[in-house]
């Protein structure tokens, strides 16, 4: 008998199937899920007593349950005391860890291991890898996932990314440093017919000794080309001056804040930026987790500051924020100190659900695909043990994820 406070029970398939099939919930086809609040998208009212049906990979019918009539054969799940909201969006992840080496050979189980460990128990069915060196290596993690029918969330990827000069926090490796609009050109149509649906730059690479600037003339090339395969243009800006060469030279996305000078963005250089259309991926808990590790003190930090601030400022100006975290780089997998930096960055519950789902869709051309809880778009979606709207940090307590209609996570 299903119970509010038996959190042990929370969605397990013993307890919230009705009907007479016994399959499990990854396999089922059509599920219809009643009893809970549905926050469909942001900045409209949830529906307080919602009744969800997937159907084929598909939202069948989503709103009121006074609305809507579940048909026979349909593994009902007892939403009573939950929340859901469309899946989430990672904008900013890295397979770059040692422990996705050599994928080809990972067992299926490990593999699935990680991707939940990672992405699935917190809710994203989308991640954006924006920067690989192996890129054969990650196009064997997505075909396995593909050929295999893995749990796991949309692997886009950037492939390799180019600079003027290799950042020293990856020394070793190096990153391809270009230097003609022709090297440009070839990197790039390298990298999508390898299977990439973005493209990353450094504007601003540190060096160890000093910050390197791409050129103007190569950003612009690398936009030309981005525009022609219709994929986005990442940037790693790093300071202000980065900010400024990718927003005037056609980037799409800001990888990060770009607090490494302390220099705040003033008023014309966010209205170019909303002008422009570029988008911002904060990672706001890098600044804290970078520093951590550095032994230096988070309190009255001027970095973390001046991070906060152009967050504030971008996002008071109008700006589209995506939720990204830099996980991978970053061995800290937990979302919630990001996601309460961006509170305290100003941001509001309908702001940041709009980051972490129609956002990301909307910047990423999967708008007619996912983002909201609608009719006829891809089964996403996330079921939560507590109420995000009235406290942000509920939006790690994931108890399931659905992906294309599939139970890709369910917390037992």
């Amino acid at each position: 008998m299903f119970r509010l406070a038996n959190y042990i029970l929370l969605l397990s398939v013993s307890a919230l199937l009705s009907g007479g099939a016994k399959k499990g919930h990854s396999q089922a086809e059509n599920i219809a899920i009643v009893n809970i609040v549905l926050f469909a998208e942001p900045y409209k009212p949830p529906v307080e007593n919602a009744t969800i049906l997937i159907s084929e990979g598909k939202f069948r019918e989503a709103g009121p349950a006074e609305s809507i009539r579940i048909p026979e054969g349909y593994q009902v799940i007892n939403g009573t005391g939950r929340y859901a909201i469309a899946g989430y969006w990672n904008s900013h992840v890295h397979f770059m860890e040692p422990k996705w080496n050599d994928a080809h050979q990972l067992s299926k189980d490990s593999l699935e291991h990680h991707l939940r460990q990672m992405f699935t128990s917190r809710g994203f069915v989308y991640v954006f890898d924006l920067a690989q060196i192996d890129f054969q290596n990650i196009q064997s993690i997505r075909n396995r996932v593909q050929w295999e029918n893995l749990k796991s969330p949309t692997i886009l990827a950037v492939g390799v990314p180019f600079t003027s000069k290799s950042p020293f926090y990856i020394s070793p490796l190096k990153l391809p440093e270009l230097k003609s609009t022709e090297e440009v050109d070839t990197h790039i149509a390298n990298q999508v017919s390898a299977g990439a649906e973005g493209i990353k730059i450094w504007t601003a690479s540190p060096t160890g000794t000093r910050i390197d600037y791409l050129s103007p003339q190569l950003i612009r090339e690398a936009a030309t080309a981005a525009a022609k395969y219709r994929i986005p243009l990442f940037a790693h800006p790093s300071n202000l001056k980065g900010v400024e060469l990718a927003v005037d030279n056609g980037v799409s996305v800001l990888a990060h804040v770009a607090a490494d000078d302390r220099l705040n963005w003033d008023s014309g250089l966010l209205q170019k930026m909303i002008r422009n259309e570029v988008a911002l991926i904060p990672t706001l808990k890098l600044h804290f987790w970078d520093q951590r590790m550095a032994g230096i003190s988070t309190e009255n930090n001027m970095l973390i500051k001046t991070a906060i601030r152009q967050l504030s400022d971008f996002n008071k100006s109008g700006g589209l924020v995506l939720f990204g975290t830099d996980v991978g780089y970053m061995s800290d997998y937990d979302i919630e100190e990001e996601l309460v930096q961006m509170e305290n960055a100003g941001m509001s519950f309908d702001q940041i659900l709009a980051s972490l789902t129609s956002n990301p869709a909307k910047k990423f051309n999967r708008a007619g695909e996912t983002g909201t809880v609608e009719r006829g778009k891809n089964a996403d979606l996330v079921i939560l043990n507590g109420n995000p709207a009235s406290d942000i940090r509920n939006f790690t307590k994931v108890v399931m994820t659905i992906h294309n209609g599939k139970v890709v996570f369910e917390k037992h």
